[in-house]
């Protein structure tokens, strides 16, 4: 059940981090696409701050990607 828990809240945190910086980039009179990749870059892996459990992704998307 934890394992639920954490990938939703990375899944909720993310979909958070795109909306406020979406709403931010279209208050710049700039595309909300802007906005959304800004908050794709912070957020990412290769950036220091907050970073998701990457292998908690892959092995979801492998289990996803089984079933099929």
């Amino acid at each position: 059940m934890l394992h639920e828990i954490t990938l939703i809240t990375t899944i909720a945190t993310a979909l958070s981090f795109g909306l406020i910086f979406g709403l931010i980039a279209v208050r710049l009179k700039l595309p909300a696409l802007v906005g959304y990749l800004a908050a794709g870059i912070l957020i990412g892996p290769a950036t220091p701050g907050f970073v998701a459990d990457v292998g908690r992704w892959q092995g979801s998307w492998r289990r996803s990607a089984s079933c099929c």
